[in-house]
């Protein structure tokens, strides 16, 4: 099966700019790329557990939203990939109706 990453991706990699992130700081570690998927692991510890003991649901989101996001970024072309820009110029829908 032929590789569906644009960029160069590793291990290594998706570690480094993760430095200094919630990701970094939940323990999250990236364990395998493969052609057409990405592996992490995240642990049940003091930083990720409920009160009861176990995982807790938002850093499942976390970990969701973290391959998902990393899979969709280096599966684009450089050229394509652009970070949103106007996020804080939105604010939300409220917001921007009381400046009209």
């Amino acid at each position: 099966m032929a590789s569906i990453w644009k960029q160069p991706l590793s291990i290594a990699t998706l570690t480094e700019i993760h430095h200094h992130t919630t990701v970094a700081h939940l323990g999250i570690e990236f364990v395998e790329v493969a052609d057409d998927y990405l592996r992490a692991r995240v642990p049940v510890d003091l930083r990720t557990r409920q009160p009861y003991g176990i995982l807790h649901g938002g850093v499942s989101v976390v970990l969701a939203e973290t391959l998902g996001s990393c899979g969709a970024a280096y599966a684009c072309l450089p050229a394509i990939l652009r970070p949103a820009t106007n996020v804080e110029r939105q604010g939300t829908p409220n917001q921007a109706r009381e400046h009209e």
